[in-house]
C-alpha cells in the first residue's frame, strides 16, 4: 500500500513505467489509497490552474533587457556617468 501511494505524484506527472502504471490501476481496492489519490489529483489540478495563466508575450525580452542593464550597471565604474556629464559640459560645442 505505501509503495503505491509513493507513486501517486510521479504517476500524475507521467513519470512511471507501464508496470508501475498497471500496479497503480488497482488503487480502487484500497479506500485510503483512493482518498489520497483523489486529494493529490485535486491539488495538482489546483496548482495547474494557478500556473495556467499565460505570461505576456514580451516577458522574456523584458527580462533579458533588465538583466543586461543590471549587468552593465555592475560593470560600469561608480562615477563614470558623472565623468561623462562633466566632460560633455566642458567640451566646446
Amino acid at each position: 500500500m505505501r509503495r503505491r501511494q509513493r507513486m501517486f505524484s510521479p504517476y500524475l506527472d507521467g513519470q512511471v513505467s507501464g508496470v508501475e502504471m498497471h500496479a497503480l490501476s488497482r488503487t480502487e481496492e484500497c479506500p485510503r489509497c483512493t482518498r489520497e489519490y483523489s486529494a493529490l489529483q485535486r491539488n495538482a489540478t489546483t496548482v495547474g490552474d494557478f500556473w495556467a495563466e499565460e505570461s505576456p508575450a514580451d516577458l522574456a525580452l523584458k527580462l533579458r533587457v533588465a538583466a543586461s542593464q543590471q549587468a552593465a550597471r555592475i560593470r560600469r565604474p561608480r562615477f563614470q556617468g558623472l565623468l561623462v556629464r562633466v566632460e560633455n559640459r566642458s567640451t566646446p560645442s
